[in-house]
């Protein structure tokens, strides 16, 4: 196999070089020339990364993007920002910066299964800098499969602009992770064709769930002639995508009926007739509006 250069991140604190005798918030401050150890166990390899060519120092030093206006110890302050110098090939750079403890931070690295959308919305991978190593719990939970299961619209029929619920049921996935949402039209082919719509939402306590609505924008070029019907796929960091049933969108269509003199015509019989030759008869209320409930995608004209 050839050697091929892949980022592994670094997270470690200031713990050498730091002043003996000046101090902010009780901690020691830090100054250009201060050196940092690992975090933990040092670098983490990423996939698909299996080893180092070189075992890393899994040590820093801070070097550049000091204050050079304030010193202490007759050196210059470090601060958020800093760079500190680590362990790289062919030789140490300044990949480090220096960053508040606690501080959730996205790192240049897309691990396998994360989500596109989320790797370009944070720019990264984010990484909790406080506990960026995984508890013996935690390891233990992530050798039991993610899964994704039961994916259904919380009802089978709805109409244009009506608020629908998508929802998942969610095994063994870590609490408030990410569940992404992708609408298609039902029959679409999901390697070529465009999907209708994407939202999103967060595990909780075994569901994920996001709210959709279909607009309907008609197309003069290719009118719409049928309820189109949508399906929806769900993924999740480590969880196969899973796909739902279908639902149908309806249509309503409500006006005011009119007589030729712009009289309303209130309780009065009459009827919708649409370009696909159907006809529904109606009967206008005590305001004089006619309404269908389950209209046909198409143009029409009201027959009084």
């Amino acid at each position: 196999p050839v050697p091929t250069p892949i980022p592994n991140p670094y997270i470690g604190l200031l713990k050498e070089e730091l002043s003996t005798d000046v101090t902010c918030n009780n901690r020691a401050v830090g100054t250009k020339g201060s050196k940092s150890k690992p975090a933990g166990p040092g670098h983490i390899i990423m996939p698909p990364g299996t080893s180092f060519q070189k075992q890393p120092s899994n040590e820093g030093e801070v070097t550049l993007g000091t204050v050079p206006s304030v010193k202490v110890n007759g050196k210059e302050v470090a601060v958020l920002g800093s760079k500190v110098k680590t362990c790289a090939d062919p030789a140490d750079m300044e990949n480090c910066s220096i960053f508040a403890l606690g501080a959730a931070v996205p790192l240049p690295i897309k691990l396998p299964g994360m989500d596109e959308d989320e790797f370009k919305r944070w720019g990264g991978t984010v990484f909790n800098t406080r506990n960026p190593y995984a508890s013996k719990e935690a390891t233990e939970r992530s050798k039991n499969p993610r899964i994704l299961s039961a994916p259904m619209w919380d009802r089978a029929t709805a109409t244009v602009g009506e608020e629908v619920t998508l929802s998942v049921n969610v095994t063994n996935q870590y609490q408030g992770a990410n569940v992404y949402f992708t609408i298609w039209k039902d029959g679409a082919d999901r390697d070529k064709d465009m999907p209708v719509g994407k939202v999103y939402g967060h595990h909780d306590n075994g569901k994920a769930e996001a709210k959709w609505r279909y607009m309907h924008i008609e197309d003069p070029e290719n009118p719409t002639t049928e309820k189109p019907k949508f399906i929806f796929t769900a993924k999740s960091f480590k969880c196969k995508e899973v796909k739902s049933g279908s639902i149908e969108i309806g249509r309503i269509i409500e006006t005011v009926a009119t007589d030729d003199y712009g009289n309303i015509l209130k309780d009065h019989d009459c009827a919708f007739q649409f370009d696909n030759g159907e006809i529904i008869k109606v009967k206008s209320d005590s305001e004089g509006k006619a309404k269908v409930e389950d209209a046909p995608f198409c143009g029409y004209s009201l027959i009084r």
